[in-house]
């Protein structure tokens, strides 16, 4: 979660996401969540100076900061900043659940594709919000501009500081009878402080509370199950072999110079067999979207090689779980130290390696396309 703008609404996130979480799951259980909490002052002077790409980097490095310590995906806990989800994206490799989507889809969901929209004169004035409601084939409307100066007043002066006032709640009712005359089938509140004052029995037509929808929607994720297999394979079967060539493509495609395999610290077919490795097919759904392999260095140190992930299914923990099956594998060999090494142009396992307890160490072979070095140890 990257919260803190404001930290009212961030609260509400917290709390949601634990009842959603005991719904589903029972008895005593709740959210295991990481929270970024940032200063909305800091944030607040960016928005009105319109330096919205300094924010960007500031909200990309707080999301940095969650996939190093561990998230497998991420919430940005307001409407608003959502304007910089792109630069947040860019420099992660775990997914982001934009609200916007999520709202959409709930739209859809009601056979409505009418919607106004209530929010901060960001949201309401600028295009990145209602241009990605109308992807999803939604016509939005927005108040007058003398409605839009009242609800972002009310946001920034009351809801942020946590004051709910009665005849702010009888403002909205207004303003949104208003939109609702003006054709309206529904209402976004696009603001997370909104639900703090705006309830369904207060709206004539349904309500759309996007902190409540967007919960909802990082607990389904983050709940959901499927078929992973981790199988091994002989390095050199047809499956393997089919794998590693969309692996090696994909480096053609990624590395400036190209990627020739020739080149590398290439490991014979039999390190990759028991007893002294092992290569890994990942599986999804009976279809194999993945494959990694683990060679003994020594008789307590191995090596990871040639990870890779069909993009299809990045996003989804793949990765990581293909990661901890190899580490499996190393301990099963008797090592107790793993080591890798990959390259800058792939930023994505950069992260996948940090955030899963990986230490940077001085080079441990001479691989022209490395950048990075690697180790980490298996605890016991």
């Amino acid at each position: 979660m990257i919260g803190g703008m404001s930290w009212e609404s961030s609260a509400e996130y917290y709390r949601v996401l634990n009842e959603l979480v005991r719904e589903e799951m029972g008895g005593l259980h709740s959210a295991r969540c990481l929270l970024f909490s940032v200063d909305f002052a800091e944030i607040e002077q960016l928005q009105a100076a319109g330096a919205w790409e300094e924010a960007g980097d500031v909200l990309a490095a707080a999301a940095q900061s969650l996939e190093e310590a561990g998230a497998d995906l991420l919430l940005l806990c307001t409407n608003t900043m959502h304007k910089v989800a792109n630069t947040i994206e860019a420099a992660v490799s775990v997914p982001l659940i934009h609200i916007a989507d999520v709202a959409a889809e709930a739209i859809r969901a009601a056979g409505i594709t009418r919607v106004g929209l209530l929010g901060t004169a960001f949201t309401m004035e600028q295009s990145f919000y209602k241009d990605r409601l109308a992807a999803h084939g939604l016509e939005v409307i927005v108040p007058s501009s003398a409605d839009r100066m009242v609800v972002h007043r009310i946001i920034y002066e009351e809801l942020c500081l946590g004051v709910i006032r009665e005849e702010s709640r009888q403002a909205h009712r207004a303003i949104i009878g208003r939109l609702v005359a003006a054709g309206a089938e529904g209402v976004v509140l696009g603001c997370t402080e909104l639900e703090l004052l705006v309830r369904a029995n207060d709206v004539a037509v349904p309500v759309f509370p996007t902190t409540r929808l967007h919960a909802a929607a990082a607990v389904k994720k983050a709940l959901a199950r499927d078929d992973l297999e981790l199988l091994e394979a002989p390095p050199e079967s047809e499956a393997a072999a089919r794998l590693l060539a969309r692996y090696y493509e994909e480096l053609t495609v990624r590395f400036p110079g190209g990627f020739d395999v020739d080149r590398t610290v290439a490991a014979p077919s039999a390190e990759l067999c028991p007893p002294f490795g092992c290569f890994l097919i990942a599986r999804l759904e009976g279809r194999a979207v993945g494959c990694g392999a683990v060679r003994k260095l020594d008789e307590t140190t191995a090596e990871i090689k040639r990870m890779w992930i069909d993009p299809a299914v990045r996003g989804r923990g793949v990765g990581r779980r293909l990661l901890a099956g190899l580490e499996s594998a190393a301990s099963r060999l008797g090592c107790r130290l793993v080591r890798l090494d990959t390259s800058s142009h792939l930023p994505e396992a950069l992260g996948l390696y940090r955030s899963s307890g990986y230490s940077e160490i001085p080079p441990y072979n001479d691989n022209c396309y490395a950048h990075h070095w690697f180790e980490k140890s298996l605890g016991f």
